[in-house]
């Protein structure tokens, strides 16, 4: 295949596909010149996104016909896709990463063209209050048109996977995994001192207009977007219930508009990955409370940074935990939905003398390059997932 085009109209808006989006663009850049493939970035805007190198080897296609911009992701896509064939006059293939922006046309025409359609979940039909009935509906039939055309599948997980399959029984034999990728700073350094934390601290007090009287609390962080099957209420009522014996705060950085505190929970916008580290390092412990995930970055980046993990049994987090040192699982804490359950890990996280020597443990060595040495490669490098994509896929023996 000499073309690969990645739609990535997604890539800006700070969400889990978002991120996701950014590691394949980049991890592509790179694998363009080793495989001999040109890259074309499609977007229906000028204004070329802050992840993609100015010098790379690809193209940075945009669409400018103004009325375009009005149109339906499906079937701007499709016009989209309809041009570059034209233009190309070669094989091109299409990667989508959002669930229904797929182009409208068969995928095997004379076998000239493919689409690959990347699904992280069936969030949509999982949990159908968070998601508007038209939506559903158009994520329903997308999938199924694609069942029916032949489209390849992939997913992120195996919980993924299966979640698919449970919808789409007949998905089983066209799903390849390729699990996301995590930013090498997230487990590049050990976990911070005590000293150092609170300096830190005092940093992203300043830099995000934190009330400087939270310097001294525990802070619970939660980074997530508004959702109901995200169950975030229950940071708020834990904090609560635990302000009169420890002084915290739930800090949830999400797609809040502004800062706003209120009840012991500090609203914050979403911030970039560098500063989503800091917290990392100066929080006391995350609270993931969601009661779906297609993979789940977040929890994932904090415990390779060293952060102590509180989430729902029965997610796809149960997987990825699997593949940690088992002298390191204490940094992640399974819950029921009960509030109970998680007050009692959490008061055990933030006052057990046993748990916080443990933790004092990770400040000698990075815990990624750890589980590195352990498995003889880094289950996280998104470009090693790519590749294995790319020999599946678009190089099949």
């Amino acid at each position: 295949m000499k073309w690969i085009v990645l739609d990535i109209r997604c890539g800006n808006q700070g969400y889990g596909i978002s991120r996701t989006l950014q590691s394949i663009a980049k991890s592509l850049l790179k694998l363009s010149v080793e495989k001999s493939f040109k890259l074309i970035f499609v977007n229906n805007s000028l204004r070329k996104p802050d992840y993609l190198p100015i010098d790379a080897n690809y193209i940075y296609y945009h669409e400018y016909f103004p009325l375009c911009k009005k149109l339906p992701p499906s079937v701007w896509a499709t016009k989209v896709w309809n041009q570059l064939s034209l233009e190309l006059k070669e094989p091109f293939l299409w990667l989508s990463l959002d669930n229904t922006d797929v182009p409208r046309l068969s995928p095997q025409k004379a076998g000239f063209l493919q689409t690959i359609q990347w699904i992280h979940d069936t969030l949509p039909l999982d949990f159908p209050k968070d998601h508007s009935f038209l939506f559903r509906n158009h994520f329903f039939l997308t999938l199924k048109s694609n069942l029916e055309k032949g489209v390849p599948i992939v997913t992120v997980s195996e919980f993924s996977k299966n979640s698919l399959i449970k919808h789409f029984p007949k998905l089983k034999s066209s799903i390849t995994i390729v699990p996301n990728g995590i930013d090498p700073k997230f487990g590049s350094e050990p976990r911070y001192s005590k000293l150092k934390r609170q300096s830190l601290r005092q940093e992203l007090i300043q830099k995000y207009s934190i009330p400087e009287a939270l310097l001294f609390h525990k802070w619970i962080l939660g980074v997530g977007r508004k959702a109901l099957y995200k169950n975030w209420e229950m940071g708020s009522q834990i904090v609560q219930s635990i302000a009169d014996k420890t002084p915290s705060v739930f800090i949830h950085i999400g797609n809040h508009k502004e800062n706003q505190l209120l009840n012991n929970t500090l609203l914050l916008p979403f911030v970039e990955d560098s500063s989503l580290y800091d917290f990392y390092q100066a929080s006391d412990v995350l609270l993931h409370p969601s009661l779906g995930e297609g993979y789940g970055l977040v929890p994932v980046e904090a415990a390779l940074t060293g952060l102590p993990v509180i989430y729902q049994k029965n997610t796809v987090l149960d997987e990825h935990f699997l593949s940690y040192p088992s002298q390191k699982r204490d940094l992640f804490w399974k819950s029921s939905e009960n509030l109970e359950d998680s007050l009692q890990k959490l008061h055990l996280l933030l006052t057990d003398p046993k748990h916080l020597s443990f933790l004092s443990s990770l400040e000698k060595e990075s815990l990624r390059s750890q589980m590195t040495e352990l498995n003889g490669k880094d289950l996280f490098d998104f470009k090693n997932n790519i590749e294995v994509f790319l020999e599946k896929i678009i190089e099949p023996s």
